[in-house]
C-alpha cells in the first residue's frame, strides 16, 4: 500500500458561541433508543453502537419485552438475549437505559409483533382489558383495574434486578412501560379504526373501569342530593351515573355499552362536557387512574432496584399527543382521551412517586391548521416549564425519525434544552445516525451541553478504502493518542458506497491546546501515514469541526479511485 497524500480543505467552526452553558448541568447526557426487533447481526449492531460513540451520545435505550423473556410460562425467564445486548453495549462503552415494556409490541408507527405472555390469558379476562365507548376492546397493555397484573410486574422486576445487578455500572436510568406505546397514557388511539389525526376514544367502559368510577364519585358526594346538585343532574340514585356518554337516556337498566351503542363517541362531552363539573370530576378521576397505576408500579419497581441499582433513576414516558391541540371544536381533546387533563396534577404525582419524566414530540412545530391543529411546540413548553416550576426531573424525545434535511428539528430540541430546562435527551431512533450529516450535527448539539469538555469532530468525505483497512487520526494530544495510532482516534465509516464511505470521529480534549495531527491509514498487514507536513489546529472553541473533503462523493463506485490524483486526495510517490 502506497503512502498518502491529503491536501486539506479544513473548515474550523465555533458554533453555539452565544450559548449560556452555564445554564447546563456538566454531566448531561444524551441517550438514544435501539431497535424495536431482535437483532441478528451483532457485527452491524457494533457499527452502530461507534457511529453512536463519533456523534457524542452517551447511552442506548432498549425495549426489555415482557413478552419475550417471560413467554414460556410464569416465572419461567429468559434472559440471554438481553445479556448479548448489554454486553455488546458495555464494550462499545456505552451506558444502558432498559425500558421495561410491559406492553406489546406492535400498532400505529411500530413494525414489531411481541405480545404479552400468553399465558396470561388476558383475552379472558375482562378486568385486564381497555373498553372503548363502542365496546371495543385491546390488551396492548393490562388495565390498571386487574390488581393480579401487579403481581406480575413484581415477578418480572425482581428477576430482572437479579438477573442485571452486575450491569450496574453501566445503567444510566431504567424505563417504566406505563402503558400503550410504554406510555403512562390509555390506549385511546388503537381501537375503532382510528386514524391519524382523530382524537381517539375514552377508555372507561369496562365493567371495572365504571365500577371504579361510581366508587369514586360515592366517596367525593356520599348521596345522591349532593352529587344531583353538583353536577345539575336528576339522577334517581348513585348507581345511575355513567362515564361520558352521548345520549339523553340515563338509566341503569341496561349495561353501560347498550347505552352508548351506535352514539358518536362522546363527541359532544369533548364540545361541550369538559369544563362542566361533571367533566372535571371524571376526568379528575380518569387520569388519577393512571397516576395511581404509575405509583404502584414505581413502588413494585423500587423495591427490587433500589437495593440492585443504588442511586439509578426510575422514569416514566409522557406521549406529546399535540394533535388537536387547538381544534376549534374539541380543542387538546387527543390528549384527554389519553389520560392528560391535569399536567400540574401528573407531574407531582411522578415527584411524588420518585419518578422522572421523558416526554416526546419535543423536535416538532406547530401546524394550527385543518386537520392536525397540532401544538406541538405550545404544548412541549408547556409541559418542561411546569417540569421546571414544580421541580421534575424532566427528559424530551423526538417523536419521529430526524434525516438530512431536516436538521431543524434539532433546532426545536436545541429550544426545549436551552429556554425550557430539559434535562437530557432522547433521540428516536438510532438508526437515524446512519447518516453523517445527523451524526455531525447530533455531535456538535451534545457539546455545548457538557461545560466541562470541549470537542473535535472530524469528517472526511468520500475515502476509498480496501476490506479491513482503517483510518485512524493520531497526534500531539492525549485525546489523539499522542502520535500512537493504536492509541489514536479511530474513524467510523459512513454513507458507504461500494469501496468509498465518509469517516467520522469525535475527540474530547481539554484546555485550549494547539494540536498537531495526520491520517493514517492501516490494515492487518500495512500502516501509512499522510506524507507532509503535520496538519495544525487550534482548540478555543466548545466545537470544532475539521471537515477534509476528498472531492468525491461516497456515491462513486470506481475501484481504482485511490490511484487518481484529485482535489484532496491523491497517492503520494
Amino acid at each position: 500500500m502506497q503512502a498518502l497524500k491529503i491536501t486539506l480543505a479544513i473548515l474550523l467552526t465555533a458554533v453555539l458561541s452565544h450559548v449560556n452553558v452555564n445554564a447546563f448541568e456538566a454531566n448531561y447526557h444524551a441517550e438514544v433508543l435501539g431497535p424495536l426487533n431482535d437483532i441478528t447481526d451483532w457485527n452491524s449492531f457494533d457499527q452502530e453502537l461507534a457511529r453512536l460513540k463519533v456523534s457524542g451520545v452517551t447511552a442506548i435505550a432498549t425495549d426489555v419485552w415482557w413478552g419475550r423473556v417471560e413467554a414460556s410460562g410464569d416465572q419461567q425467564f429468559d434472559w440471554s438475549y438481553y445479556h448479548t445486548q448489554v454486553q455488546h453495549i458495555r464494550d462499545a462503552g456505552l451506558m444502558w437505559v432498559p425500558i421495561l415494556s410491559t406492553h406489546q409490541c406492535g400498532g400505529p408507527g411500530q413494525s414489531c409483533n411481541i405480545p404479552l405472555p400468553s399465558w396470561l390469558n388476558l383475552n379472558s379476562t375482562p378486568d385486564a382489558q381497555y373498553k372503548s365507548i363502542y365496546g371495543s376492546t385491546t390488551i396492548d397493555a393490562i388495565a390498571p383495574w386487574y390488581s393480579a397484573g401487579y403481581d406480575q410486574y413484581n415477578q418480572l422486576f425482581s428477576a430482572f434486578a437479579n438477573a442485571f445487578s452486575g450491569y450496574n455500572n453501566i445503567i444510566a436510568r431504567i424505563d417504566l412501560s406505563g402503558g400503550h406505546s410504554g406510555e403512562l397514557k390509555y390506549p385511546s388511539y388503537v381501537t375503532d379504526n382510528w386514524n391519524y389525526p382523530g382524537r381517539g376514544q375514552l377508555m372507561a367502559y369496562s365493567d371495572a373501569a365504571v365500577a371504579d368510577f361510581k366508587n369514586w364519585v360515592t366517596n367525593k358526594y356520599t348521596n345522591i342530593v349532593n352529587l344531583n346538585a353538583a353536577w345539575g343532574s336528576n339522577l334517581a340514585s348513585m348507581n345511575d351515573m355513567t362515564p361520558p356518554c352521548d345520549t339523553t337516556t340515563e338509566t341503569n337498566t341496561a349495561s353501560i355499552v347498550d347505552v352508548c351503542d351506535n352514539k358518536t363517541g362522546a363527541d359532544t362531552f369533548f364540545s361541550n362536557g369538559v369544563d362542566t363539573t361533571y367533566g372535571h370530576d371524571f376526568l379528575t378521576w380518569y387520569q388519577g387512574v393512571m397516576e395511581t397505576h404509575g405509583a404502584t408500579m414505581m413502588t413494585k419497581a423500587k423495591a427490587h432496584f433500589d437495593g440492585a441499582f443504588p442511586n439509578k433513576p426510575i422514569a416514566f414516558k409522557l406521549a406529546g399527543l399535540h394533535w388537536q391541540y387547538f381544534s376549534p371544536t374539541q380543542p387538546r381533546a387527543t390528549e384527554i382521551a389519553a389520560g392528560y387533563y391535569n399536567y400540574t396534577s401528573m407531574i407531582n404525582a411522578l415527584k411524588t412517586m420518585g419518578a422522572e419524566a421523558t416526554f416526546t414530540a419535543i423536535e416538532m412545530n406547530d401546524n394550527n391548521s385543518y386537520p392536525d391543529y397540532s401544538g406541538a411546540k405550545t404544548l412541549s413548553q408547556e409541559f418542561f416549564n411546569l417540569c421546571k416550576n414544580l421541580g421534575l426531573v424532566c427528559n424530551g424525545e423526538n417523536a419521529n425519525s430526524i434525516s438530512e434535511g431536516e436538521e431543524y428539528k434539532f433546532g426545536n430540541m436545541r429550544s426545549m434544552i436551552y429556554d425550557h430546562d430539559v434535562d437530557a435527551l432522547s433521540h428516536l431512533r438510532y438508526n437515524d445516525f446512519g447518516n453523517v450529516t445527523v451524526a455531525k450535527f447530533y455531535a456538535n448539539y451534545v457539546a455545548t451541553m457538557n461545560t466541562n469538555q470541549k470537542i473535535l469532530w472530524f469528517l472526511i468525505k468520500g475515502v476509498p478504502t480496501e476490506l479491513n483497512e482503517r483510518l485512524t487520526v493520531t497526534g500531539s494530544n492525549g485525546a489523539l493518542g499522542n502520535w500512537s495510532p493504536s492509541s489514536g482516534l479511530p474513524m467510523t465509516t459512513f454513507n458507504c458506497v461500494g469501496n468509498v464511505c465518509d469517516w467520522a470521529g469525535m475527540a474530547v480534549v481539554s484546555g485550549t491546546p494547539n494540536i498537531q495531527w495526520k491520517i493514517v491509514r492501516d490494515s492487518s498487514s500495512d500502516t501509512d501515514w499522510q506524507c507532509g507536513n503535520n496538519s495544525s489546529v487550534q482548540i478555543n472553541s466548545r466545537v470544532t469541526n475539521i471537515y477534509i473533503n476528498t472531492g468525491k462523493n461516497s456515491d462513486t463506485t470506481n475501484n481504482e479511485i485511490r490511484h487518481i490524483d484529485m482535489d484532496g486526495i491523491s497517492v503520494c510517490e
